[in-house]
Parts: structure tokens; C-alpha cells; sequence
């Protein structure tokens, strides 16, 4: 379905030069236009279309009003502010009024087709010189913030979160997932997406072992549902890899108020952009994270990658990014449940690595089918046979349904 555009600009010649470049994209649809600020809400509150294209200088009603009361009436529609003004002003107080993007009227016409797909997609979208002139302004604040040194020192860095777990000796090789994330690592984002017990930690941790570059590692928690602490912790993360990584955002991070996620994913982006070398990030328990900020920083990130980071999220259920886009460029690789169950012959070599136990096939079969392959259960069955060594007991127990008898090994080990 196309997207509805209403046009709003005292000069008639300048709307229709906008409506001829706009209507030749496919998914625009022009349905009115708008002579001032007055008219726009009217056209508006009779039109409701998803994008208002809005101008700032306007008699009788300029669009700075305008869009305030749009935005408070009709909240589902997104407004564009484009303006030949690119004073900071200007920009503050449209964006503090509700717009979602500033476009210059002097952008060539493709800065305007692309921004308007931004804030369609939820994106803040601000033209290249707009998000020069915000950055330099934000610096100069920040340099005269007294209360910086506070802030930067107000939480220290907890670098455990930084190691990845060590695998244990009894560790059965999960050859065939390690061949398929090496295969496929060239893809911008690696999704393991599963219950708890399948090992989604261990199997990363696996690789990292194997592979022979950088990598960055950083556990998640609760406390991170806060962009500025996330954002801390990821270039911690980064720079425990790349000690000089992330110059230009860090300046970003050290003032008592933080740009725009726009602003931020860019600034990020570009420092990831130039490390040289390929690296993998690793952000595990991903599911503990809530915030929308952080998600939509993640998701502006993943929309232009940068060309040597391969990011790993490890997470118990899917995150609210861009997985169907990136999954239709097939720039996702999915792992999910069924990939991390054990296998008949990873079961037989688990029991036989944990416990120092060999079983036939048919035992092994059985065991699997049971347990579903779940590498957690396997762990309460080793642990049982640990205290017990009555293989032929505890079969004779596996009956029921799965959470049957994932009750019975719980009790078994208890």
C-alpha cells in the first residue's frame, strides 16, 4: 500500500515541482495539499495522511505551530520538516514540536525520497549537513559541562560481563552448527533465538574458540534497559577488543543529555565502519532488554551495517529489529530451538563424555526422543546417573510427556 503524503508550502510552484518528484516513486501517493499552517490542520483532520511534508515560514500559521498541533491531534502522523533553515533553532524547535525528520530544501531530490522511507520505517531522519551542525553543537555543550567528570565516573564498568563462558572438558563438538556460522558469518547478524537450557551461550562460545579474529563479548542485563549504560557497556565491550575503537561516539556519551538515536547509530556506525579487521559481537541474553531506545538503536545499526562486524544475539525470544527485512536480503542467519537439540550420536557422546557411560543406539534413540534433544535435560540425566549409576532405573522413569519427565530428572537430582 502506498504511503498518503500531504504537502504543505506557501509557494504553489514549489508544491508542484515536489508533487511531480514525489509522484513518480511507486509507494507515494500525494493526497492534498496545504498554503500555510491554518489549512495543513484542516487538511489533516480531514485527509489523515501518514507523512506531512511541512514548511517553516509561513504566513498567518508558520509550520513550527502546525506541526505542534498535528502531532497532538493525529499522533500517527509523521511530519518532515523542509526548510531552507539550517540553524540549530529552527531544528530544536521543529523536532521538539513532534517532527520525525529536516530535510533541506537544497538536498539533492534522493535525500528526500530516502528520508521520507526513514520515518516511515519509525526512523528520525535529519539531512547530512543538519546532522553535522546538531553533533557540533551537542560537543560544544558538553565541553561546558561542568557536571562531566561526575558523570563519567558516576558507574564503573563491570568487566566480567566482558568473558565468555568457559566450555567445559565434558563439552560435546558441535561441529556441524560451528561449520554453519563460519559458513554464513559473512551475513551482518547471526539470530540464536531459543529456550533456556539449549545451550545457546556454550555454542557461541564454541566458536569463538575456533575463530582465529577479535571478537567482543557482552553479557546483558536487567540494569542495561537504559541506552546510555547500554551504550557505555557496548563500547566498553568493543574497546576490550579495540582499545582505541569508538572515539567519536564515547564524546557523545559524556554530557547530562544524549542526542537523538539517530545521531548516535550514525556516530557508531561510522566508528565500527573503520575498524579494519572483521570481528564478532556477541551480545548474549539479549531478551533482558525492553527499552525501545535500545532496540531502535540496534535496529538503525543493523539497517547499514558496518562491513567487517559480525553481531551475534543470543536471546530467548526474537527482539523487535529489522529481522524481516535483513531475513528477505538473506542477511540473517537463524538458529533456533530444533538446530541446538542433540542428536542421537551427540547424545551417546554427552552421556559418554559426562559420565564415562557407552550406550547402545537403541538407548540413545530413546534418550533423545524423550528428552527432545534438550541439552539441559541431558545435563539432570548425567547428574542422576552420577548419583545413582542405575541406567535401567532411571529409563524405566521416562514416561510421560516431555514435562513429565523433565519433573522426574529434577526430582531424581534433588
Amino acid at each position: 500500500m502506498a504511503t498518503t503524503i500531504l504537502l504543505v508550502d506557501d509557494h504553489p510552484l514549489f508544491r508542484k515541482g515536489l508533487r511531480l518528484l514525489l509522484e513518480e516513486q511507486e509507494d507515494f501517493r500525494i493526497v492534498g495539499e496545504a498554503g500555510d499552517g491554518r489549512e495543513a490542520i484542516d487538511r489533516v483532520r480531514t485527509l489523515s495522511p501518514d507523512v506531512v511534508i511541512m514548511d517553516i515560514s509561513m504566513p498567518d500559521f508558520n509550520g513550527i505551530d502546525a506541526t505542534r498541533q498535528i502531532v497532538s491531534e493525529v499522533p500517527s502522523a509523521k511530519v518532515v520538516a523542509l526548510s531552507i533553515h539550517e540553524g540549530s533553532q529552527f531544528v530544536e524547535e521543529m523536532l521538539q514540536a513532534g517532527a520525525v525528520g529536516y530535510i533541506l530544501k537544497d538536498s539533492v531530490p534522493q535525500d528526500l525520497v530516502n528520508g521520507l522511507r526513514s520515518v516511515i520505517q519509525g526512523e528520525v531522519y535529519l539531512s547530512p549537513a543538519i546532522t553535522g551542525i546538531v553533533v557540533s553543537e551537542y560537543k560544544e555543550l558538553l565541553a561546558k559541562s561542568p557536571s562531566t567528570a561526575q558523570i563519567k565516573d558516576a558507574s564503573p564498568i563491570l568487566r566480567t560481563k566482558f568473558h565468555r563462558p568457559k566450555l567445559s572438558p565434558d563439552l560435546v563438538p558441535r561441529s556441524d552448527l560451528v561449520a554453519r556460522l563460519d559458513e554464513l558469518r559473512r551475513r551482518p547478524l547471526t539470530l540464536v533465538s531459543s529456550a533456556a537450557g539449549y545451550g545457546k551461550s556454550t555454542m557461541a562460545s564454541l566458536w569463538l574458540e575456533a575463530w582465529d579474529g577479535p571478537y567482543a563479548w557482552l553479557s546483558l542485563d536487567e540494569d542495561e534497559n537504559n541506552l546510555r549504560k547500554f551504550i557505555n557497556y557496548l563500547l566498553a565491550a568493543i574497546r576490550n577488543a579495540f582499545p582505541e575503537a569508538c572515539e567519536s561516539t564515547r564524546s557523545l556519551l559524556q554530557g547530562p543529555e544524549l542526542p537523538p538515536v539517530s545521531i548516535l547509530s550514525r556516530h557508531i556506525v561510522n566508528d565500527l565502519d573503520e575498524i579494519e579487521t572483521p570481528f564478532i559481537l556477541v551480545l548474549d541474553d539479549f531478551h533482558k532488554i525492553r527499552e525501545k531506545t535500545v532496540h531502535d538503536l540496534m535496529g538503525a545499526i543493523l539497517a547499514h551495517p558496518p562491513q567487517n562486524l559480525h553481531l551475534m544475539l543470543l536471546t530467548r525470544r526474537d527482539p523487535p529489529l529489522l529481522t524481516s527485512l535483513l531475513r528477505g536480503r538473506a542477511q540473517v542467519n537463524e538458529i533456533r530451538s530444533a538446530d541446538l537439540y542433540f542428536t542421537v550420536a551427540e547424545t551417546a557422546v554427552f552421556l559418554k563424555n559426562t559420565i564415562g557411560l557407552s550406550v547402545d543406539e537403541k538407548t540413545a534413540v530413546t534418550i533423545q526422543e524423550k528428552l527432545e534433544g534438550w541439552p539441559a535435560g541431558m545435563r539432570l540425566m548425567s547428574q542422576s546417573l552420577k548419583n545413582s549409576g542405575d541406567l535401567d532405573r532411571l529409563m524405566a522413569g521416562l514416561k510421560g510427556g516431555f514435562v513429565t519427565i523433565v519433573d522426574y530428572l529434577v526430582t531424581e537430582v534433588l
